[in-house]
């Protein structure tokens, strides 16, 4: 059986060192326009997605199956993670709460058919969110090797839980170069978390990543 996982992190695991909790830099709406007011989520632009490297589809990947559920069901589908007040019951995100059960099911059959078990999503409570997850996955193919490129993001993931993408740096200056970029390519606001990441911390050393 395969684990679920509600949200996948590229990261580096270090084994024996200790990660000094991240710092919340500004979130992206705030950043990139303090007058934003945030808009339903949009498709990444045509001229954006032309340049998207193509997928090797015989590599597994939880972000596309759920990217395809977006596109082939009803209801924005955008991920499920645990519900803290109910652990038997998922918290199943949607751009339309008010689909019909059967829909839920069809959603919950296509899942079923990746992870192999059933999520029982006709149990789980339905929470609107502002991206559905076909487009926080091309949001993220396109922005996320440009991101990573020096001087800005040294960490990036989809957080499905926040419903957006999220980017560590580990400098301000970085993260102030990171927004500037962002907004040259015309990023919907909240779309992008940006985040202070402290050095890792092992027996008293500070491990930077090289550049």
């Amino acid at each position: 059986m395969r684990p679920l996982a509600s949200s996948l992190f590229v990261a580096v695991l270090i084994v024996g060192c200790r990660r000094p909790q991240p710092i919340i830099y500004l979130p992206n709406e705030r950043r990139f326009d303090p007058s934003c007011v945030p808009t339903p989520g949009s498709d990444l632009p045509a001229v954006y997605r032309d340049s998207l490297v193509p997928e090797n589809e015989r590599w597994r990947n939880p972000l596309r199956a759920a990217a395809q559920a977006a596109t082939e069901l009803p209801g924005g589908y955008a991920g499920f993670h645990g519900n803290a007040g109910d652990s038997s019951r998922f918290v199943v995100l949607l751009q339309d709460t008010t689909i019909s059960l059967e829909a839920i099911r069809q959603i919950d059959a296509k899942l079923t058919a990746y992870y192999g078990r059933s999520l029982s999503l006709e149990r789980a409570r339905r929470r609107a969110v502002r991206w559905n997850a076909a487009q926080l996955y091309s949001w993220y193919r396109f922005l996320m090797p440009r991101a990573m490129r020096p001087p800005y993001a040294t960490s990036a993931a989809i957080d499905i839980v926040q419903n957006r993408l999220r980017f560590g740096l580990s400098t301000d200056s970085s993260a102030d170069a990171l927004a500037v970029y962002l907004r040259s390519l015309a990023v919907p606001c909240g779309l992008v978390e940006i985040v202070i990441e402290p050095p890792i911390v092992s027996g008293g050393l500070i491990m930077k990543k090289s550049r």
